[in-house]
């Protein structure tokens, strides 16, 4: 396995960024002006893991992962205008940051599973 990028960790980081972008659009609720910002869960993935593949890290400069740290925002359609001009719609930010926290609570999980089930095969071969 090595230095290489797991689709579960990518998964997690971008849930975790997700829920950042998310919480920002529903603290910025009432200010006016504000528009909403999202991303395409799952473009960021296809873009996070593309290049999946071992890495050997050959001089000590070198980038360690190839995960993208960024994605790209995209504003998020209004659906009805509010009259301070803040495109946040509360019920659909609601639901939207409580089915990416039920996803990252399944990604988390996958994750640890993952890696307890590595860590007993290395065990395992170890002795």
């Amino acid at each position: 396995m090595g230095d290489e990028i797991r689709f579960e960790d990518a998964a997690l980081a971008l849930r975790s960024q997700r829920m950042t972008v998310l919480a920002s659009n529903i603290a910025n609720a009432d200010t006016p002006g504000y528009k909403a910002r999202d991303f395409r869960f799952s473009e960021a993935l296809a873009n996070a893991t593309r290049f999946v593949m071992p890495m050997q890290q050959t001089n000590a400069e070198h980038i360690a992962t190839p995960l993208r740290s960024t994605v790209d925002l995209d504003y998020r359609t209004q659906l009805q205008p509010a009259m301070d001009g803040s495109s946040v719609d509360m019920d659909l930010e609601r639901a939207a940051y409580s089915e990416n926290s039920v996803r990252t609570q399944i990604a988390l999980q996958w994750a640890m599973e993952e890696y307890i089930e590595t860590g007993n095969m290395i065990n395992s071969l170890k002795g």
